[in-house]
């Protein structure tokens, strides 16, 4: 799956992977697996967060994106900026539609 994001919308990915691969490892396999997931998720996003650009793409497999869309669907949006809850919600429904 490849995303085409605006720099603001890279940042305000890039820092909520960065909040959940900075938590303390989780318990249980299906926490671990994605956990796991996110992280190299997050490692594609930190290697192209060295370059400052206007517009990003990043290639995520979909792996990544299944592990992302587990993830973040149960994250109460009242705890992000409403900017960042608006691009995951815009990324979570395009998964969504992808793999149904």
């Amino acid at each position: 799956m490849k995303l085409k994001l605006t720099r603001s919308e890279f940042e305000a990915l890039f820092k909520s992977l960065d909040n959940v691969v900075n938590q303390p490892r989780p318990r249980g396999i299906q926490a671990v697996a994605i956990h796991g997931l996110l992280n190299s998720l997050w490692k594609k996003f930190y290697l192209r967060a060295a370059e400052k650009r206007n517009k990003y793409s990043v290639q995520i497999s979909d792996e990544q994106a299944c592990a992302f869309y587990l993830y973040f669907t149960r994250v109460d949006p009242d705890t992000l900026d409403m900017f960042t809850a608006n691009v995951i919600n815009q990324l979570t429904m395009k998964i969504h539609q992808q793999f149904s």
